[in-house]
């Protein structure tokens, strides 16, 4: 068959399958198509477009990535080779923008406070680790991060007192929040000092209607608000398109497990060799949810240790400033233990040493796929 008529061949089969039998095997193995016959901006769209219907494939993100990272490599060995040359704020901003759309966050956040570090009078540098925290608040809902989002807002306009972005954000956040004297505040401030905004004008007006509602409360306690509700107090409807940090859905955040039925959810882990027992962890504590060695667990003592190692888990990924705590392994003599966290719960599954754990991982990674982008289809 003649080169042309296989790519066209190859493609068009591939795009059928991905219609008629959506999944993200069907959806990868498309991309994969395009990304071989040198379509990477079709196979982005494609993973993207896959992404949006099952958000929690590894699948998908794994390749996602790769293919972003085929597109930009270039680029950003380009511009680190710039920076390193001739560092400047603006080159910190490209650099990290390239790593953000890698969805390397932590990276971004690296670069951006190298920045700040070496250019402390950038208020530019501070906005943009400010949006960043924020964009990260939205996803993990961790009160330190949005902490720290404000801050870095407020140091640019310590610098700019009328940077028009810091402004225009931290009026909008707390609005949000509910705050509306503070929002008003900021809000003003970028209406006062900047071109006519209808969208500002819109969210000045809501501000302003509802400041008998205000809420005079610390910073900490209105994230801590958002965190535990999983929602902002405000809804702005078509007036999200303003501010993108803000318009992210918290899709990711408010998925949560059912845990009635999660436990019906591990059935393909327990048939695989070297499983041993899960215990789940919701409101009512740790309980054994499945043993297929009872003789070896005693459920309360290992339910205990199993709950401080999660603890642990969780408070390391905040000190490390890496975000909330989504899954991780833990391997020893005795044999592995892989702990997943959900938005409203968390699992952990105990595995004897014959266990293989790239094995583990990617039937992990199937699971989470299954019981969260099952609760965002039909949350949507």
């Amino acid at each position: 068959m003649a080169p042309f008529f296989k790519r066209h061949y190859t493609l068009q089969k591939a795009r059928r399958n991905a219609e008629e039998q959506r999944s993200p095997e069907s959806i990868a193995a498309l991309a994969e198509a395009q990304f071989r016959y040198g379509e990477p901006d079709n196979a982005l769209e494609t993973l993207r477009e896959g992404l949006e219907h099952f958000p929690y494939s590894s699948q998908l993100t794994d390749l996602y990535t790769h293919v972003q990272r085929s597109q930009l490599a270039g680029r950003v060995r380009q511009l680190q080779e710039t920076l390193e040359r001739s560092p400047t704020p603006l080159r910190y901003v490209q650099l990290a923008e390239a790593y953000r759309e890698l969805g390397e966050i932590n990276k971004v956040l690296e670069i951006l406070t190298t920045g700040v570090q070496q250019f402390p009078e950038s208020s530019d540098l501070y906005f943009h680790l400010g949006e960043v925290r924020l964009r990260r608040f939205c996803d993990d809902l961790l009160v330190k991060d949005g902490v720290m989002a404000v801050r870095n807002l407020e140091e640019a306009l310590d610098i700019d007192p009328v940077h028009g972005q810091a402004l225009k954000l931290l009026g909008r956040l707390y609005l949000q929040m509910g705050a509306f004297a503070r929002a008003t505040q900021y809000l003003s401030l970028q209406a006062q000092n900047h071109p006519p905004d209808e969208g500002i004008t819109a969210l000045l007006e809501l501000a302003r209607q509802r400041e008998e509602e205000d809420e005079d409360e610390l910073l900490e306690d209105l994230l801590a608000k958002v965190s535990a509700h999983r929602r902002f107090k405000v809804d702005i409807g078509d007036l999200s398109i303003e501010l993108a940090p803000l318009s992210v859905e918290l899709k990711i955040a408010t998925a949560t497990a059912d845990v009635e039925t999660l436990p019906n959810s591990l059935e393909p882990l327990a048939a695989m060799k070297g499983f041993q027992a899960a215990f789940l962890f919701d409101e009512q504590g740790p309980h054994l949810v499945r043993c297929e060695t009872p003789e070896l667990v005693d459920a309360e003592k290992v339910g205990g240790a199993l709950a401080s190692i999660l603890a642990n888990s969780r408070d390391a990924s905040q000190r490390m400033d890496v975000g909330r705590f989504s899954k991780g392994t833990v391997s020893g003599p005795a044999g592995t233990i892989s702990l997943v966290s959900f938005g409203n719960a968390a699992l952990a599954v105990m595995w004897d040493e014959s266990v293989k754990t790239t094995v583990v991982e990617t039937e992990l990674d199937q699971l989470i796929e299954h019981v969260l982008g099952e609760s965002i289809r039909e949350g949507s």
